[in-house]
């Protein structure tokens, strides 16, 4: 992993162009090819012979129907299907679904492989080893049907096979609709831009809290009833504050959560935030964002500040209770100019590589992962391919000064198991899956995430479906520039909900204009993730999250809405005076599979935060173990029994005590 190089594969701009093919079409999804066709198939190329056009294959697995054969010949003597022929090699995979459920077209054969639909017939139908391959699939069509292939499913082989494992086993999901809801609670109005944005509980009585900065003035609101936030900006004692990031933890160890407001340090108190000197005056030097990160994985919350062309400075938490935090930018190694000094980029925190080390991808010129090694020295790494940048065709924003490229947003997105980057930049959206430590782009797979965009500032990512995939939603910096929100299907594919929808999904008046800050959680208590939102226009709005409250049964559910019936829902706050930024959250199954994962501090953004809280959902009711890995190693784990109750709460409290490794 520590190269001067990471190989990433640039999105192809033409699929960005030919967006509009990529829309979903519901009523040819897989679950329905799983059904009409007799047998589904997994197979791999063994052998090719293109002089002859003869492809051998070997069936992998069988997920479907009777199927005896273990080699399959297949050729395409006409010349609509070399296309079909020339696009197979060894040791690629597809998926093949065999046989029509219908009379008279028993013979028919459709596959997919390489991002591409193609049409196959038996020679003959007593041979099931002797295939024709006829070409792509009508042109993009199914060769009986008039839908449109492309948006059956146009993600990686590999998470078609999966998809069809998992049909199988009866845990198939892959929605085709859009199921979110939201309806607006307005907060406030402010003469300026927002920027940061938090939902926190500010004054520790267990309900969420709102705060949002401003170059006009910040503000804090206090949640003193379901859905009602008052001002108490003044009285908590952050009146004439004006900053552009915010940031909340227990830096002091005293039980009560501190703020970060920009570059400066405001200690709890009974009645509020009173000013400290923890961090040096220079802290706030040329400020772009900041927020309290566990750097040096002690359990004790740091400060990480980015400047504009001053690149990243970190100061360390002394350890000790009151005590000032420490300039180590030098000793971590980022004031080299391979590190990011000098540059201008907003930054997300992560583990990428796995080892317990908080590392940052910073979006600065053409972005660079900085992964933590054992001395806890920074190393930068570039992301280029052949030289050439993986932000290369991102252009400045006319009449912005910041940056031009976008906050990265670290989750699960890709897989339920693992972490990956989503990148907004000024016209696109890129996924970045971790592939044995090399950053690999998956975002011409994931279907409508292709979607062209302008002037994207940055995303935050959350279960806003209540269905067990985690969504994104991606803001613009301009105030007349929509934003786009991606639901994830699951298998790695996206939908724009709001295509689908006619614009209900989100309220018009918040969804069509951009923003600078995000922020999410359960701030109503119902157990789905709601949306904060800081207008770039200065209005300030909290998307409340109605999607529970619209699963109702009905007299004839369809699968998927008896699938969302089965949901269970397990509300994880982290607790403890140490070791809770930056600490990872998972739900593990019986099988041993980790269905959700979460990290404390993650959606930083332009220097935003969200609870030390989360909503997990998963599909199916069962016995399941939640662990959570404690920012200084310290894990944790509780059984959960998910069988009756639809919903759970759990309060996961740090101890001193660590589990031993396999318990």
């Amino acid at each position: 992993m520590r190269s001067s190089r990471v190989a990433i594969a640039l999105v192809a701009l033409a699929a960005a162009c030919n967006s509009a093919q990529a829309l979903v079409n519901p009523s040819l999804q897989p679950i329905h090819l799983f059904e009409r066709y007799n047998a589904v198939l997994a197979c791999r190329v063994t052998k090719t012979d293109r002089a002859a056009r003869i492809v051998e294959l070997g069936v992998r697995h069988v997920y479907k129907g009777t199927f005896a054969p273990k080699t399959v010949t297949a050729h395409g003597p006409g010349e609509e299907a070399l296309e079909a022929v020339l696009s197979l090699h060894e040791g690629q995979s597809l998926v093949a679904y065999v046989g029509k459920a219908r009379r008279r077209r028993e013979g028919d054969i459709l596959y997919f492989t390489g991002g591409r639909w193609y049409a196959a017939r038996l020679e003959e139908l007593q041979d099931l080893s002797k295939w024709l391959l006829v070409g792509d699939a009508d042109a993009g069509k199914d060769a009986t049907s008039d839908q449109i292939m492309f948006g059956t499913f146009n993600g990686r082989v590999d998470r078609l096979q999966e998809m069809m494992a998992d049909m199988a086993a009866g845990r198939y999901y892959f929605p085709a609709r859009p199921i979110a809801q939201f309806r607006k609670s307005a907060v406030g109005t402010f003469d300026k831009p927002l920027r940061g944005v938090a939902l926190y509980d500010l004054d520790a009585d267990g309900d969420l809290d709102i705060y949002g900065c401003c170059e006009a003035g910040d503000r804090l609101y206090i949640q003193t009833a379901p859905e009602t936030f008052v001002d108490r900006t003044e009285a908590m004692g952050v009146g004439g504050l004006a900053s552009v990031s915010c940031s909340f933890a227990d830096v002091d160890a005293g039980g009560r959560a501190d703020q970060l407001a920009g570059g400066a340090l405001y200690r709890a108190t009974n009645e509020g935030f009173a000013p400290s000197d923890l961090l040096p005056i220079e802290a706030g030097r040329d400020l772009l964002s900041s927020a309290l990160v566990d750097v040096d994985s002690d359990g004790c919350p740091d400060v990480v500040v980015s400047r504009r062309g001053g690149g990243l400075a970190v100061y360390l938490d002394p350890g000790s209770p009151g005590g000032r935090f420490t300039d180590a930018t030098e000793r971590l190694g980022l004031l080299d100019e391979d590190q990011g000094a000098g540059g201008t980029g907003y930054f997300e925190p992560c583990d990428w590589d796995g080892d317990g080390r908080t590392d940052f991808l910073y979006a600065a010129g053409e972005g660079m992962l900085l992964l933590q090694s054992e001395d806890k020295m920074f190393e930068g790494v570039p992301l280029t391919e052949e030289e050439e940048p993986l932000f290369g065709f991102a252009e400045d924003i006319p009449g912005e000064d910041g940056p031009s490229l976008g906050a990265a947003v670290f989750a699960p997105l890709w897989r339920n198991d693992r972490f990956s980057f989503f990148l907004p930049l000024a016209d696109a959206n890129q996924l970045l899956v971790n592939r044995d430590g090399w950053p690999v782009d998956v975002t011409q797979h994931g279907n409508e995430i292709q979607e062209a965009a302008f002037a994207q500032l940055m995303a935050v990512a959350e279960d806003f479906t209540a269905d067990g995939t985690v969504d994104v939603y991606v803001a613009s910096r301009l105030a007349e520039q929509k934003c786009f929100y991606l639901m994830n299907r699951g298998y790695g594919s996206f939908m724009i909900s709001q295509k689908y929808a006619g614009g209900k999904v989100f309220p018009p008046e918040v969804y069509n204009r951009g923003a600078w800050g995000l922020a999410t959680d359960d701030a109503t208590g119902d157990g789905a993730n709601d949306l904060l939102i800081g207008g770039a226009g200065g209005k300030f709005s909290l998307l409340v999250n109605a999607t529970l409250k619209a699963r109702k049964p009905t007299e004839h559910p369809t699968y998927h809405e008896r699938k969302r019936l089965r949901t269970r829902i397990v509300t994880v706050a982290v607790r403890g005076r140490t070791g809770v930024v930056e600490a990872t959250v998972s739900l593990i199954d019986e099988g041993n599979r980790i269905v959700a994962l979460h990290r404390i501090g993650s959606n930083v953004g332009v220097g935003c935060r969200g609870p030390d809280a989360t909503c997990l959902a998963v599909r199916e009711p069962g016995n399941y173990t939640l662990r959570v890995r404690f920012s200084d190693d310290n894990t944790r784990s509780w059984p959960i029994d998910l069988t009756g109750q639809k919903r759970s709460t759990i309060h996961a409290e740090h101890t001193d005590a660590k589990e031993k490794p396999g318990s």
